[in-house]
């Protein structure tokens, strides 16, 4: 918690103490810093001014779980784990796969948009959201949504909450949509020779009749660590998660099969206990190694694969993973020479350059990053955002200095 300039730590029981806190801060224009599992407080800019520590642990109860009706809401205190075992019990799940699950909170993976290598196929949370209670900068509570799927039409404050890093709001609690647990899931890797290769094989699984639930790409030291047994020499691997019925998914293995072997290219099943060990490192990849800093670049998916060899070419040492949506994650485990460099002037224009943005996500050492550094420059979407916060809190004590 030392990354937040806390003078007071207040735990929330349930919604009303937290209005309560929040309100007494706008008060006195104190700075409010909500705390769920502390799994992303790196997360942006270094906030600089001291204040209140609102934790959200506490509020972690089931509020309501009609399974026959595929909802469930719950505070948003409650683990990612713990709501997983809850819908164990009924054979459904929520495939959003975050980082240090034991430790995030519903809360806090709506706040930072966290999802893993799922979303894919099965989405990210803003596609299960479907109602919220949040408290704004003013201390009062709102809600958006419902708790049905079927919602009024309307301005849609569910997703507009999401990945605002608490910014706008804290949530305290959240209703989502499930979907049960496939009857079969495995994977298949294949070794892949170049960049070239990466995007056509990227473009080859869009444009086939399989319906992959994840698409992940290893790249540079990454690799070694999932695959080394088998292809530790090779620059990166394709790994695809295939889940549904039994015959569902015996289809797309040998279709899948058929149509890497006619490219001569060499070829893993992998599943059971093998298959969960490289499920959880794909899911763990940004936050597992004590990472000293991981950067998040959303691009065009056609152009994933020229961003991947230009962090190689640049970076060696880094470890990567990309995904067929434009998702690519970077990885550092010791800390670069000339940061403020290579984000700067190569990788945040590269970014822009191949159709998306480039974030810091994780920095174990802030002290003295800029915004440019970690955000890169600001655009015309950044003053609308801005306009947005100002009446979800209007004397800016919500997260102050995280977007710089």
């Amino acid at each position: 918690m030392s990354l937040l300039p806390l003078t007071k730590t207040n735990t929330s029981d349930d919604e009303a103490d937290v209005c309560a806190a929040i309100a007494e801060a706008s008060a006195a224009r104190t700075p409010v810093y909500a705390i769920g599992g502390g799994t992303s407080l790196s997360f942006g800019c270094l906030p600089s001014e001291a204040g209140l520590g609102v934790r959200t642990t506490s509020l972690a109860k089931l509020i309501d779980y009609p399974a026959r009706d595929m909802t469930i809401t719950v505070q948003a205190g409650m683990t990612y784990a713990e709501l997983s075992r809850l819908l164990a019990q009924e054979n459904q799940r929520l495939p959003i796969d975050p980082p240090q699950a034991e430790q995030a909170t519903i809360g806090g993976i709506l706040a930072t948009n966290t999802s893993g290598p799922r979303r894919y196929g099965c989405g990210t949370l803003r596609d299960y959201l479907i109602g919220l209670s949040a408290v704004d900068g003013r201390g009062t509570l709102f809600h958006a949504g419902g708790r049905v799927v079927k919602n009024v039409a309307g301005y849609d404050f569910c997703r507009l909450l999401i990945g605002s890093l608490g910014s706008l709001a804290v949530v305290t609690q959240a209703t989502i949509k499930v979907i049960p647990i496939p009857e079969r899931s495995l994977m298949l890797a294949c070794a892949l020779r170049s960049a070239n290769e990466m995007e056509t094989m990227l473009a080859d699984l869009v444009a086939s009749p399989i319906m992959p639930s994840a698409v992940q790409v290893l790249c540079g030291k990454s690799v070694q660590k999932v695959f080394a047994d088998r292809w530790g020499d090779v620059r990166a691997v394709l790994a695809v998660g295939l889940e549904g019925t039994q015959a569902e998914v015996e289809w797309m293995r040998t279709s899948l099969e058929s149509r890497w072997g006619q490219k001569r290219l060499a070829i893993e099943r992998v599943e059971n206990e093998r298959g969960e060990a490289v499920w959880r490192h794909l899911s763990e990849f940004p936050a597992a190694d004590d990472p000293a800093l991981v950067l998040k670049a959303v691009l065009m998916p056609s152009r994933v694969a020229d961003f991947c060899d230009l962090v190689h070419s640049l970076a060696p040492e880094a470890e990567l993973l990309a995904d067929g949506r434009g998702h690519v994650f970077v990885k550092f485990l010791a800390p670069l020479d000339d940061a403020a460099g290579l984000l700067i002037r190569h990788l945040h224009p590269a970014a822009i350059q191949l159709g998306g943005r480039l974030a810091v996500v994780h920095n174990a050492e802030p002290q003295g990053w800029t915004r440019q550094m970690i955000w890169g420059g600001r655009t015309e979407a950044d003053d609308f955002v801005d306009a947005i916060r100002r009446q979800f809190d209007p004397h800016n004590i919500l997260n102050p200095g995280r977007w710089g």
